[in-house]
């Protein structure tokens, strides 16, 4: 594979095979992740995403592997619909983030309680959810975009950015169509992040490395190609989103030219460099499948001038 698009895709896949519309059981979600690890797939995964519920399950299945290496694992929360029971499940979930042997806790993600986004102190309210991370966890919390998401988005980040715990997070799709943020939404989400150099996961359809519409749901799955090459020229270019809303948009993979040590995408021209600093900006994505993305990349290695 060329250096570029390694640089951009090393350890980018968060596996969350417990999560739709996958949704194994932890025993196989397991089982999976650590083939992953030893096998050729190692190079694009990275974390094992793990309810926060099911850490005992966790604990109690990793004494039927033999796996002799420390591995991330990202916990998931139950968050809340106000500030109150937002507060109370994060730090009940960040309990269970307790030490266990070959476990490494460095990730917590959960979602913002819409009905705060207006009018809530968000401050306050990243601030007390952050309290209970242990010393190696970071904080990653998800914006819902409501019909008010070009106020609510920059004044969730501006209070996720004052925290040095916290991270931002954007969801992507899931198992509706309404699920599925347009590439406008995507595009300021990722620009005003990348304004307060602001950390981001994504998570949730982006099983296709280019932009592919879905028959079934009616709606296009954002690539996650088109998301971190975004990324990528937000922050190395202090590109705004209407400069990003036709990466994200392209449906053609001959729009990404992988050129061994560079990476461009229209005039926009990303060296490995800015490659990497781009991904300690834009930080990875959960997904519930490893060989689909790999597949459909293997596919596009012609159109792309890359091998797979």
């Amino acid at each position: 594979m060329v250096e570029s698009l390694k640089s951009l895709l090393g350890g980018i896949i968060d596996y969350a095979g417990m999560y739709p519309p996958a949704q194994l059981p932890l025993s196989e979600s397991l089982r999976n992740y650590i083939r992953y690890k030893n096998g050729k797939e190692s190079w694009i995964v990275n974390r094992f995403v793990c309810p926060a519920s099911k850490v005992s399950e966790l604990e109690a299945g990793l004494k039927w592997h033999d796996y002799d290496r420390r591995f991330g694992v990202c916990l998931t929360g139950s968050g809340g619909d106000n500030a109150t029971g937002f507060v109370a499940n994060t730090l009940a979930d960040l309990k269970s983030s307790r030490k266990i042997d070959k476990v490494f806790f460095d990730a917590f993600e959960t979602r913002l309680p819409a009905s705060e986004l207006a009018n809530g102190d968000l401050t306050h309210l990243v601030m007390q959810a952050s309290r209970g991370l242990e010393e190696e966890t970071l904080l990653y919390l998800e914006v819902p975009l409501t019909d008010k998401w070009r106020a609510e988005v920059p004044r969730a980040l501006d209070a996720i950015a004052r925290n040095p715990r916290a991270r931002a997070k954007v969801r992507c799709g899931g198992p509706t169509a309404d699920a599925f943020p347009n590439t406008e939404q995507v595009a300021a989400f990722i620009a005003e992040c990348a304004a307060r150099k602001l950390p981001f996961k994504a998570t949730a359809g982006l099983h296709h490395p280019i932009r592919t519409y879905d028959e079934d749901l009616k709606v296009s799955h954002h690539g996650f190609l088109n998301v971190f090459i975004a990324a990528a020229v937000a922050l190395s270019f202090k590109a705004d989103a209407a400069n990003l809303v036709p990466i994200l948009a392209t449906t053609d993979a001959s729009d990404f030219r992988c050129l061994g040590t560079r990476l461009s995408v229209g005039n926009w021209h990303l060296s490995l460099k800015q490659l990497r600093e781009a991904r300690d900006f834009a930080v990875g994505y959960g997904s519930c499948s490893v060989s689909e993305p790999l597949a459909d990349l293997a596919h596009l290695g012609y159109a792309m001038k890359v091998t797979i």
